[in-house]
């Protein structure tokens, strides 16, 4: 952290979405994060995509960002590295796994942020066929719960909420994936 402090300079939005919506599909996520983007790009957010930006720029909008929604993932290790202390982190449940629990006790430790933790899960969709969750699996959340929890934590600066995805609009997103990703299945 000293050196990352040393060398990069804070650059970009206090206010960040790590978004997950340019990853391969094959990658797990939640359905609806297109509507997440929104909702916190109208709440001040810059829309954040770390895999297109070089080490030092992805530490760069780290160091300089005050607030950071995200769902759970490997950017948020990253983040850890640059954040100032007393940042404010929400860690938006994608998957049901014990790896939540340890990012945000990352944060706290090595950042000294302010983490909160969103499970607002009410279905995990698997690979047809298998038993388990893994990095493929995708979470059906409560997007309405998700947009009060944000407001009552102090993430967001006006108020609104987020509609849940409708049945139909989930298969209508999976319908449209490349036909070498996996079924799923709730």
């Amino acid at each position: 952290r000293k050196r990352v402090a040393e060398k990069i300079t804070p650059t970009g939005s206090e206010r960040l979405y790590i978004s997950r919506t340019d990853l391969n599909e094959k990658r797990g996520g939640v359905f609806g994060e297109h509507l997440i983007e929104q909702f916190m790009r109208e709440n001040g957010y810059e829309i954040f995509h770390p895999q297109n930006y070089s080490s030092d720029e992805q530490l760069a909008r780290y160091a300089a960002a005050r607030y950071i929604v995200s769902l759970d993932g490997s950017a948020l290790h990253f983040a850890a590295y640059a954040l100032k202390p007393g940042a404010k982190v929400g860690i938006i449940a994608r998957r049901k796994s014990n790896v939540i629990d340890e990012i945000a006790n990352q944060l706290r430790r090595f950042a000294q942020a302010d983490v909160d933790v969103f499970d607002v899960i009410k279905k995990m969709w698997i690979k047809e066929g298998s038993r388990r969750i893994d990095y493929s699996s995708f979470g059906e959340l409560d997007l309405v719960g998700l947009s009060q929890m944000l407001l009552e934590q102090g993430f967001l600066v006006q108020t609104g909420k987020l509609e849940n995805m409708r049945q139909e609009d989930i298969f209508a997103f999976l319908e449209a994936r490349r036909d070498d990703v996996p079924n799923l299945v709730p």
